[in-house]
């Protein structure tokens, strides 16, 4: 992927360019990461998070691992996710479809622990047998800001992340890029049938084994022309920049973008973090 265009199409600041030109590349070799990208921007009232994300092997099954940053100049990893962390968000309101923005403090606690005088009251006094018989329920974890950001790079990941069909196939170390993929052909460009989500790409291929490439007839999961709903896709052809721009309606400031003839493609978002709740009722 290239950072450089994902920078250029996210508008970073300079300052903040010029901080990631000189980071980016020890983070890749710190972290020795064999496929890394600028993710984007996730804007807060009070910072910015810019967002990094990198896998350590060729396989697109692989869980990456994502940085943030609020100026490019130092990183640190988002913490991983739990089935109790996202319950502990949901529980506070702080789920997927979430409208609050993100407020720029990675040190918010999205559920404090109760204060000692709002502590449940101590129950009275029972006999051994029915102490033994009740167990404290187990204490909910304290959630911050970078878990609910962690949780949304993710979803926004798995909804908008696109890859031209024959880019990706299946080979004895997972799916990887497909060597001798050469590309959309210009005429093809805007045809949503040319593209999918990388989750169903994966999903595909994970089901098909031993065909490489897979053939369309044996393609189970929707690409775009199939998506739901329809106006979820803009795409537009860049003829001075030669360059495929697929916008996600729901969730604005993401662009994917494919080079035509070549097996280059990334994306990139800057937003606020939400999807726009209000795009079903506009398009009516």
């Amino acid at each position: 992927m290239n950072d450089k265009l994902a920078i250029s199409l996210a508008g970073v600041p300079t300052e903040v360019n010029s901080a990631m030109k000189l980071t980016l590349p020890a983070l890749r070799r710190d972290y020795k990461l064999k496929n890394a990208a600028f993710w984007g921007v996730i804007k807060g009232d009070l910072h910015d998070y810019y967002i990094f994300r990198g896998f350590t092997t060729g396989d697109i099954k692989e869980q990456p691992l994502v940085f943030y940053s609020f100026t490019g100049a130092e990183w640190a990893q988002l913490p991983p996710l739990s089935p109790k962390l996202v319950e502990a968000m949901n529980n506070h309101g702080y789920h997927i479809d979430c409208q609050k923005p993100f407020t720029g403090d990675s040190s918010l606690l999205l559920n404090p622990p109760k204060e000692e005088d709002e502590a449940e009251p101590e129950p009275e006094e029972e006999e051994e047998g029915e102490q033994e018989a009740k167990t404290k329920p187990e204490p909910e974890p304290v959630t911050t800001e970078l878990h609910r950001l962690k949780m949304m790079v993710d979803r926004i990941s798995q909804d908008t992340e696109i890859a031209p069909i024959g880019l990706y196939y299946r080979t004895s170390e997972g799916i990887t890029v497909n060597p001798a993929f050469s590309g959309v052909k210009i005429e093809d460009v805007t045809k949503p049938a040319k593209y999918a989500l990388k989750t169903a790409v994966i999903e595909c291929l994970s089901k098909v084994d031993g065909v490489n490439p897979v053939p369309a007839s044996m393609w189970v999961t929707p690409t775009l022309a199939e998506s739901t709903p329809k106006y979820t896709w803009k795409i537009e052809y860049d003829e001075s920049e030669q360059l495929v721009l697929l916008r996600n309606q729901f969730y604005p400031g993401h662009v994917a973008y494919v080079v035509p003839q070549a097996a280059v493609c990334g994306s990139v978002y800057c937003g606020t973090g939400v999807y726009d709740a209000s795009l079903p009722f506009m398009i009516r």
